[in-house]
């Protein structure tokens, strides 16, 4: 579990291409089901990763994911370019995808 795990939170951070939606942030809904699977894994082993600042990944993750299921507004596609920003910015997103 300790290799499976942070593979597959990479593959599925690499998947998720915070860039594109970051230009394209209309279509982050197409997202929510791989969203989903990060929150559930990040929450149940974020003690047993290896991830600085987890937490702060799981939030800074679970308010784009909420962005991403609300109703398209011009000020709601500028808070998910910022938020999916913000995300990809992260030291432990980028160690995810590393």
């Amino acid at each position: 579990m300790g290799n499976w795990l942070p593979r597959l939170l990479g593959e599925e951070a690499e998947a998720l291409q915070l860039l594109r939606y970051q230009q394209q942030p209309e279509d982050l809904a197409e997202q929510r089901p791989r969203m989903e699977r990060l929150l559930v894994w990040l929450h149940l082993a974020r003690m047993t990763l290896e991830l600085p600042e987890a937490d702060r990944l799981y939030g800074e993750l679970a308010k784009l994911y909420a962005l991403a299921q609300q109703p398209l507004s011009d000020e709601l596609l500028d808070a998910r370019v910022a938020q999916a920003h913000t995300v990809w910015t992260l030291k432990p997103w980028k160690q995810l995808q590393k």
